[in-house]
């Protein structure tokens, strides 16, 4: 038995399929009949070599393991023309009998019989048409009135034209300013998974999902076709358009894919300081590796990358020394004028809508480039001044940015001075190490520029061995200069806890 249901035959379904054609069998003395059926599968716009349940019949039919087929209908095998035309050659090479509940046997060894057929399919084939065009403008006109075509249940929302579920919109709320502050989709995922609201569909949260809920345009009200929207919806917006373009921008910039780290399908970093860290003898960026302590034992290291160096250092300490650093600047530094603005996060949405309008115009002056409309010298001088344009917005981007990675681990108590308690030290240190690795690490590289000099480069100065370790580390402050420091410096004049 082949059963097949598509998504768009109402008041169908394989079940129904499934009894009349054991009937048919059972009318026919034909028992053990194995089954193939697909489900939510077109034979209008998939092939039939397209469709694995009959890939796999026909391969059963070809090695002569079957050599009867009962469909319901002949619009359940095919509904192409093109398609028809291979099921003739299959029953030509095969000598599989074909045979359908509502149509009797069709004969394609026959001319009258592949007549027949052709009918059939051309009338299936015509139906499909008839039916797609009419599918195709109820959705034109439901967008015209400005309620969803339908689909599933978008998370944040009743339905697809309905309204919204509080608890899921406030969470869409919170992960669209995460992305803005430069939290990862997949940082975003655990977060969601960890509030115990699942999925639309009930399940985890996946990089792909979160992508998908906050760069959909219905977050600002707005109807979507083909991925752009086509105007104003009858359903309320979860934000403003300006928000949603800002994060478009960002979880869909090509540039997230590259960089150090999974520019070619590299691994995502995984320890604090790997890739961050400096080897202070050629340079070279650090990596996180395991490595033999001498003992026997396996321990958690940073060693440079470049291969002639071996300078190594202990995780532990690294990332105890760093995450002391961050603690010491939001301790020292006058965080008032640090901590981004109203003004700020206007503007950062501002920007970043305009960074995908230029990625639109350029991808538009290329299309004509390719298309022949406008001349490569004319497309080069226009591209040119987009690139001028985009690079701008690149600078203050970035420089905005720093205000957002730096404003996660500024919600200890401030002074009326501007400055973080003593007594919260405690406070910033915990709540800096509780949390997500791609923000912490986001605040070290805005923040330190992390140096890591060579194992004998505290010999010399009386230092024991743990203070020898710590000593060799350089910490050169981004936004403020003049709080850099050398912990060989500190360690040889003041007292270092």
């Amino acid at each position: 038995m082949y059963l097949r249901h598509s998504s768009a035959d109402k008041g169908d379904s394989i079940a129904g399929q499934r009894a009349l054609c054991r009937e048919w069998l059972e009318h026919n003395g034909i028992e053990d009949a194995a089954e193939y059926s697909e489900d939510a599968t077109s034979a209008y716009k998939k092939r039939m070599l397209d469709r694995p349940q009959w890939s796999e019949l026909e391969a059963a039919i070809r090695t002569g393991q079957v050599t009867h087929v009962v469909a319901r209908h002949i619009d359940r095998l095919t509904r192409s023309m093109t398609d028809l035309e291979h099921l003739v050659q299959l029953v030509e090479a095969t000598g599989v009998r074909l045979s359908t509940v509502w149509s009797s046997d069709l004969d394609l060894n026959s001319p009258a019989g592949r007549q027949t057929a052709r009918i059939l399919a051309s009338v299936a084939q015509g139906e499909s048409e008839t039916k797609s065009q009419r599918i195709l403008a109820s959705k034109e006109r439901a967008r015209a009135a400005g309620r969803a075509s339908g689909g599933p249940r978008p998370f944040g929302y009743t339905s697809a034209s309905g309204d919204l579920v509080d608890a899921e919109a406030v969470l869409v709320r919170q992960g669209l300013q995460d992305a803005l502050d430069g939290l990862s989709a997949h940082s975003i995922a655990r977060k969601w998974d960890a509030s115990g609201v699942p999925s639309a569909r009930g399940g985890q949260w996946h990089v792909k999902t979160v992508k998908g809920v906050l760069t959909r345009w219905r977050n600002a009200g707005q109807l979507e076709h083909k991925g752009e929207p086509v105007g104003e919806a009858l359903y309320p917006a979860i934000t403003d358009l300006e928000t949603v373009q800002a994060v478009r921008a960002v979880l869909l910039d090509p540039s997230r894919v590259k960089g150090v780290f999974g520019a070619d399908g590299g691994p995502k970093p995984t320890t604090l300081m790997s890739g961050l860290a400096l080897c202070g003898a050629c340079g070279s960026p650090m990596k996180a590796r395991r490595m033999d302590d001498g003992k026997g034992a396996r321990v958690g290291a940073y060693t440079c990358s470049a291969r002639s160096c071996n300078l190594t250092i202990r995780r532990e300490l690294l990332d105890s020394e760093v995450a002391r650093a961050m603690t010491r600047f939001y301790m020292d530094a006058d965080v008032s004028d640090l901590a981004p603005s109203d003004a700020d996060r206007a503007e950062y949405v501002r920007l970043q809508g305009e960074r995908g309008e230029l990625e639109t115009e350029r991808a538009g002056i290329i299309a004509m480039m390719k298309s022949g409309s406008l001349r490569a010298a004319e497309a080069a001088d226009v591209l040119g001044g987009i690139e001028d344009r985009h690079s701008a917005v690149e600078a203050v981007t970035e420089a905005l940015s720093r205000r957002f990675a730096l404003a996660a681990s500024m919600a200890a108590p401030i002074s009326e001075t501007g400055r973080v308690d003593l007594d919260a030290a405690t406070a910033i240190r915990t709540r800096f190490d509780a949390q997500h690795l791609d923000l912490r690490r986001r605040q070290v590289q805005q923040v330190w520029i992390v140096t890591v000099r060579s194992r004998h480069y505290a010999s010399g100065y009386g230092l024991g061995e743990k203070f020898k370790q710590q000593a060799r580390l350089k910490f050169d402050c981004l936004p403020r200069p003049a709080m850099s420091f050398d912990n060989l410096t500190e360690l040889t004049t003041v007292e270092y806890d």
